[in-house]
């Protein structure tokens, strides 16, 4: 049996953080586009909720959590994204964070995938992603 062989613990920790990853429940509300089709094009102003993680040059994470980040260019294949200036660890917290401070630095990304529930930005060399799980249509 899989708890015998890893421990309780562990597999309440492994259910909890799946969980975690895979609920947006806390942050709906009516400003914002849960659920509904991410899929259309990518246009600049557009602001996203999502994930994000930045890593050093060696590969180790720096920073990564929730925010809001906005599209402030749309350049060929090349989208610039700046993250919200508030984030937080924890997506519940959307809708107390900021949508409209983001930090002056845009990063040069590319759309890795994007489909009707999710879009991921990459920058080449993968040191900063975004993963918008949803859309300010408040705008």
């Amino acid at each position: 049996m899989l708890v015998e062989k890893v421990g309780p613990g562990l597999l309440c920790f492994c259910v909890w953080w799946l969980s975690s990853c895979a609920s947006v429940d806390g942050v709906r509300d009516s400003k914002t586009a849960w659920g509904t089709d991410l899929s259309d094009t990518v246009q600049a102003g557009d602001v996203y909720f999502g994930r994000f993680q930045e890593k050093s040059a060696d590969g180790m994470p720096v920073r990564f959590g929730y925010a809001w980040f906005k599209v402030s260019a749309v350049q060929g294949d090349t989208v610039m994204v700046a993250l919200g200036k508030e984030t937080t660890g924890n997506s519940d917290l959307a809708a107390d964070l900021s949508r409209t401070a983001f930090e002056a630095e845009s990063h040069a990304t590319l759309i890795r995938e994007q489909d009707e529930r999710m879009i991921d930005f990459r920058e080449v060399g993968n040191l900063m992603f975004f993963i918008a799980i949803g859309k300010d249509n408040s705008q």
